[in-house]
C-alpha cells in the first residue's frame, strides 16, 4: 500500500510538472502568434513563466513528499528539509517575481 501512495505522490507530481510546462509552452507559442504583425510588447508570454512556476512549485513539493515517504531518514533531519524546501521557495519565488514583473 505504501508503494502505490508513493507512486501516487510522484506519478502526480510529475503529470503536475508536465502539465505546467504543456501550458507554459501554450502561452508562449500563442503569444508569439498574437504579436507577429503588430510591433507592440507580449504581453501573454509572462501569464507563460506564471504558470510554469505555479506548477513547478506544486509539483516538486508532491515529490518531495513522495521522496519523503520512501527515504524516511533523508527529510527527517529538520536542517536539510529545512534548507530543501527553502531553497526551492526562494529560488521559485524569483523566478514567479521576474514573470510578475513583466506583466
Amino acid at each position: 500500500v505504501l508503494w502505490s501512495i508513493i507512486g501516487m505522490y510522484v506519478v502526480g507530481g510529475l503529470f503536475y510538472f508536465l502539465g505546467g510546462c504543456a501550458v507554459a509552452y501554450g502561452w508562449n507559442a500563442y503569444g508569439s502568434e498574437a504579436v507577429k504583425d503588430i510591433l507592440e510588447p507580449n504581453y501573454t508570454s509572462p501569464v507563460a513563466g506564471i504558470f510554469f512556476t505555479e506548477c513547478t512549485f506544486v509539483g516538486l513539493h508532491t515529490i518531495l513528499a513522495g521522496v519523503d515517504l520512501w527515504k524516511r531518514k533523508f527529510l527527517n533531519n529538520k536542517k536539510w528539509r529545512t534548507i530543501i524546501y527553502n531553497v526551492l521557495f526562494f529560488l521559485l519565488a524569483l523566478v514567479a517575481f521576474f514573470a510578475y514583473a513583466v506583466c
